[in-house]
């Protein structure tokens, strides 16, 4: 397969705590194209070779930036969940868990439909104070729908309390597991 645009090195800025990964185009948004062993996305590398996801047997993790994992887990920050379906690219705020290599949510409507479509994602986490930036993360990877009623509630309960909501809340959402394939830390 041939790479998508321009051929770019991966970009790092005086703050950049981590190597960041040029993205493809808007309107090519099947990551699974982008596969040019130049430091482009293509669901493996990045570090990647030797660490796995938890429970995820053949599905390898990203090795996060120095700290991420730390901001990722410190504080209710709400993500925002980018995924792509028909051509079209779709944001939308999510609450979130991170561990091991591994960020789980619970969602319905579009952002469902669009992961059962196309499993490739991405998440920006942001921590700020009055809008100025303190760091920003992004993370890649490739999202799994479980069917698991006891999985889903579970991590339904875990979510809610980490943001203050009653356990039962979002009853009507489906668990999702994305496994990091790369991550990106920015600092302020």
């Amino acid at each position: 397969m041939e790479p998508i645009g321009p051929r770019r090195a991966p970009v790092s800025r005086p703050g950049d705590e981590g190597v960041r990964t040029p993205l493809p185009r808007v309107e090519d948004c099947q990551y699974n194209k982008i596969t040019d062993g130049n430091g482009f996305w293509n669901g493996q590398g990045h570090g990647a070779e030797n660490a796995h996801v938890a429970g995820r047997p053949g599905l390898r993790m990203a090795d996060l930036p120095d700290g991420l994992a730390d901001r990722l887990t410190a504080e209710p920050l709400t993500a925002h969940l980018a995924t792509c379906r028909d051509g079209r690219p779709h944001a939308a705020p999510v609450w979130y868990l991170y561990a091991d290599g591994t960020v789980e949510i619970v969602t319905a409507g579009r952002k469902l439909a669009d992961v059962r479509a196309n499993p490739y994602v991405s998440l920006s986490i942001e921590q700020s104070t009055r809008g100025r930036p303190e760091w920003t993360a992004t993370l890649r990877g490739t999202a799994e729908v479980i069917e698991d009623p006891d999985a889903f509630a579970e991590t339904n309960r875990r979510i809610n309390r980490k943001y203050g909501a009653e356990d039962d809340a979002w009853e009507e959402n489906t668990l999702v597991r994305i496994g990091v394939g790369s991550a990106s830390l920015r600092t302020y």
